[in-house]
């Protein structure tokens, strides 16, 4: 009779298990927010875990820091000052410059002739900022025709669709902020506009973005595109959005929308910073200069340019270009791959199947060690996944399902014996 209640007991459990099993693939399919949530912070602790990487050597950061403020004065500054920083850093051989600083207004009429002169005038490529706007503006200036007309230069023209379905939209913007006409006629453009995940901090950076029919690169992109040489630029899609942007035998993996994951090196200052203040000096560094990527922008918490990274609230903006450069230069490109949804479904399951049937023989305490030991080996997978392969898996579901099964078996079981024993105390009592 014992054997009996015992088999009964299992098989009981054994129905639970799969039944939460089953509200949990639900859940993953349902993608509710509160789970998204915490599969983000999951991801962050990744970044903790595996520490600082050293960046790429073919980088540089001119940082408009607190001592350049102190010296040179409160931001911004006179465009004849970075029209000085651009003409030094054309000296000293940079192979791009990339400007992360807006230039939407008009200043006075002679520092805008000045910095449009040093533009014309400047023998390395130099890429100027401009803002996308996902969400219309009716305060926001239109840009001018011919404005539009020079940014159309960092266009992608070539595109690869794969299926009979058209390719969802990506990254829309309904309007564009641009530098003045004058600056663009002398310069690339390359948009920093970026998208928060709903947490809101940075984990993505956008590669493309749509405007108006027509696919436009980002900052980080087009000084790629610079650095190796003006290669062929290809993207792909298919019927499930965008796949990989193609820099001749380069490839970067995307989401549908066209953003690329980023790899954080580190906290602030994981790059060498070259202060304004070296760069403007008699002597400026041009050994660390030479042949590089170049990019200029506010690291002054005064100057508000920062944003909500995995590692700081104030990571500086300019450090986000700088990272979505080194993950493709050095192949620290992070992926879901295209099918990835399956294959988190598929260790949601495997994990979930294999706590049922551990859980069908083993008492509270054993079945607690098996519920930790899977939890921490999907864990395990998931970083060693991160750290070596740079794939990212989904683990808030797996967890919420070791979880729940093991809550929901545990109880069911103790339930069922506890009334099991009192029946038994009742016939003999």
């Amino acid at each position: 009779m014992i054997n009996r209640n015992k088999e009964k007991i299992c098989s009981y459990t054994t129905k639970m298990s799969l039944l939460i099993l089953l509200f949990c693939i639900l859940l993953h399919i349902a993608q509710f927010s509160i789970v998204e949530r915490c599969d983000l912070q999951l991801r962050d602790l990744l970044f903790w875990l595996r520490g600082k990487v050293e960046p790429q050597k073919e980088i540089a950061i001119v940082a408009i820091d607190e001592a350049s403020l102190a010296q040179f004065g409160r931001w911004p500054w006179s465009r004849q000052k970075i029209a000085r920083a651009i003409t030094v850093l054309s000296a000293c051989k940079a192979k791009v410059i990339v400007l992360d600083i807006a230039f939407l207004e008009r200043s006075s009429e002679k520092d805008d002739n000045v910095f449009a002169e040093t533009l014309a005038k400047c023998t390395v490529p130099v890429i100027l900022s401009y803002f996308a706007r996902f969400e219309e503006d009716a305060n926001i200036r239109r840009a001018t025709p011919l404005a539009l007309k020079y940014l159309a230069k960092s266009s992608l023209k070539q595109i690869e669709h794969i299926g009979d379905k058209e390719c969802p939209p990506l990254l829309t913007a309904h309007q564009v902020q641009l530098p003045l006409e004058k600056f663009c006629a002398h310069s690339d453009l390359g948009n920093v506009s970026t998208i928060t995940d709903i947490d809101g901090v940075q984990r993505r950076y956008p590669l493309v973005i749509t405007f108006e029919g027509s696919h436009y690169s980002s900052l980080a992109l087009r000084a790629l595109w610079h650095y190796l040489s003006k290669p062929a630029q290809l993207l792909r899609t298919d019927e499930g959005g965008a796949v990989a942007l193609e820099l001749d035998s380069l490839t970067i993996p995307c989401d549908e929308k066209g953003q690329l994951f980023l790899n954080y090196l580190g906290p602030p200052k994981t790059f060498s910073y070259i202060s304004m203040i070296d760069l403007l000096s008699p002597n400026p560094p041009r050994e660390d200069l030479r042949d590089k990527i170049v990019l200029v922008g506010a690291t002054a918490l005064g100057a508000r340019d920062y944003t909500n990274t995995p590692f700081s609230a104030f990571h500086p903006a300019v450090e986000v270009h700088a990272t979505c450069i080194d993950n493709t230069l050095t192949d620290r490109l992070l992926h879901k791959g295209h099918l990835h949804k399956l294959y988190d479904l598929v260790l949601l399951i495997g994990f979930g199947i294999a706590l049922c049937l551990l859980l069908r023989r083993s008492n509270l305490w054993l079945g607690l060690c098996w519920a930790f030991f899977l939890a921490f080996g999907h864990f395990g997978l998931t970083y060693v996944l991160f750290t070596r392969a740079s794939i990212l898996l989904s683990q808030s579901h797996v967890f919420l399902s070791i979880f729940l099964v093991f809550s929901g078996t545990s109880l069911l079981r103790y339930y069922l014996e506890t009334r099991g024993r009192r029946a038994i105390e009742g016939a003999f009592g």
